[in-house]
């Protein structure tokens, strides 16, 4: 005989009150993070199927110290506070990271000095003495390196681009620093490298005719990094502290951006062969 109850319902043995079967949040939000690393690690897979394992060349190159470099013809962008950011998330990640300060302003080195951290090297260095230093930080298990430079008109920024397993090119949402940008990425292309734009000091308004207009315009002169990176006090209270931002605030949104923008970029760096 049916009792009317619904397949959700059950009866608890002891008290027969009625509770209700449903997921609970915690198991559904563990549910949804495992089958993203399941879809990640297909996406892996599926480029990776077709290289050799045994390759111990491939190997090598995988597992090789890498090089990232932040260049723009324009100032402003941000782009030593998201160099000197980046590098903390990544140590938190588990990287062995180090910052070399090609800018004759050496706001890296300021940082740094504030920072004090022995396991976070921060260099100013000569355009000359960059390769060496870069053998020599592989040497040392360095797994990163960062490199702050002037303006990409500069010897010295060109130099280092061509050094680089990525180039970054910050830009902010404006028509002057997207003009600038777009010429960056003529430049990146004539010298053959490989970069990157990076969406800096976004408004909170993500999908404004003025951002979409920006993304569309920067879509059709190169690559552009996901997420992006929103504008945030946190930012300026980090680098007066020689921190980053996930230091500042571990939980919130901007701390995220820059986590989600180091898995982003470790995505670019992972499947992109080193260099010799």
């Amino acid at each position: 005989m049916r009792t009317g109850k619904r397949p959700e319902d059950r009866a608890d043995g002891r008290s027969g009150v009625k509770v209700k079967n449903t997921l609970r949040p915690r198991a559904s939000l563990k549910l949804i993070f495992i089958l993203s690393q399941i879809m990640r690690f297909f996406r892996y897979y599926k480029i990776l199927k077709n290289e050799s394992f045994l390759n111990i060349s491939y190997i090598n190159k995988i597992l090789s110290m890498r090089v990232i470099v932040f260049a723009t013809h324009k100032g402003g962008c941000g782009k030593t506070t998201l160099a000197t950011c980046l590098a903390v998330a990544a140590q938190e990640a588990g990287e062995s990271v180090a910052i070399f300060d090609l800018d004759p302003k050496s706001c890296a080195i300021r940082w740094g000095s504030k920072r004090k951290d022995r396991n976070l090297e921060v260099r100013r260095i000569a355009i000359a003495r960059l390769s060496p230093a870069l053998q020599a930080a592989a040497k040392r298990n360095v797994t990163l390196s960062i490199i702050d430079t002037p303006a990409l008109e500069s010897p010295a920024a060109v130099a280092a681009v061509t050094r680089a397993d990525l180039t970054i090119v910050p830009v902010k949402p404006s028509a002057l620093d997207i003009w600038a940008a777009v010429v960056t990425g003529r430049r990146m292309n004539v010298l053959g490298e490989k970069f990157v734009f990076l969406l800096n000091q976004c408004p909170k308004q993500r999908q404004s005719r003025r951002m979409r207009a920006s993304i569309a315009e920067l879509e059709a002169a190169g690559p552009l990094l996901v997420p992006q990176i929103g504008m945030s006090q946190r930012f300026l209270e980090a680098v007066a502290q020689g921190k980053g931002v996930t230091e500042i605030d571990p939980k919130g949104g901007t701390a995220q951006e820059m986590r989600s923008l180091w898995l982003a970029i470790k995505d670019w760096l992972l499947f992109t062969p080193a260099r010799n």
